[in-house]
């Protein structure tokens, strides 16, 4: 069997084994020793993947299928996926979340199990307004945590088959994208966390790309809502500006 085929069964191997930690911080010991057995493996897959030639299409399935595996598995590394809902549940009952924090009086009526689960309660969100569209849309369609988690998944898996053309447009090997695809803590924090990091780590590329392509309008358009999304990438401003 080739070897990065072998890696790929064995890695999922490995989150399907991580499934019997559920939830992984009630099993700190046993998680990280999964974790530290994910990286085993990744970094060979990645070695491999840099020395020659792979098959893309084996990179993106096993991508995909180490996300949905550890999909299954609730958030409990972080919390942050408690304020998601939230928000987006206070803007469908007609609020502001920027103007209440979760413990406003005003807000009392909106409250339930979930509620015990934010963080600062006792601060309004601070979460940018691309973001919390995606909370309210998120909600609308179902005011779960599992809806939020799918929602950031799903950015996570457009990123991912971006990412070979945002490298053929940079004139390197389109399986590279593996280095992302399979990086175990890309899969922990977007299929199980639900972070949002997703949403503006898939606008900076998408903006990234256009730039590339020489079709500044969109490079524009995209840039500005990966800000929107997540402010941190504010940071790559000035060089765009100065490209």
């Amino acid at each position: 069997m080739p070897a990065l085929p072998a890696l790929a069964l064995a890695l999922e191997g490995v989150w399907i084994a991580s499934l019997g930690l559920r939830p992984w911080r009630a099993h700190p010991g046993g998680f990280l020793a999964v974790f530290a057995a994910a990286f085993f493996l990744y970094l060979p897959a990645v070695r491999r993947t840099l020395q020659r030639p792979q098959s893309l299409g084996l990179i993106l399935a096993a991508g995909v299928l180490f996300r949905l595996t550890a999909f299954l598995s609730p958030p409990s590394l972080s919390d942050d996926i408690y304020r998601y809902l939230w928000d987006g549940r206070v803007q469908a009952a007609g609020h502001n979340p920027y103007r209440f924090a979760p413990d406003a009086p005003e807000l009392a009526s909106l409250r339930n199990d979930e509620h015990t689960g934010i963080n600062h309660k006792s601060v309004p969100t601070i979460y940018p307004p691309l973001a919390q569209a995606v909370f309210r849309l998120a909600v609308a369609l179902s005011p779960t945590l599992t809806a939020q988690r799918a929602a950031f998944l799903l950015f996570d898996l457009a990123l991912l088959f971006l990412l070979p053309s945002f490298l053929r447009a940079r004139g390197l090997p389109p399986e590279r994208c593996l280095v992302y695809a399979w990086h175990p803590l890309a899969v922990a924090e977007f299929a199980s966390s639900g972070h949002l990091d997703s949403l503006g780590l898939f606008f900076l590329f998408a903006g990234l790309l256009a730039f590339h392509r020489r079709k500044f309008v969109q490079a524009g358009v995209f840039s500005a809502l990966s800000f929107l999304g997540k402010l941190g990438s504010a940071v790559l401003l000035p060089w765009l500006l100065f490209r």
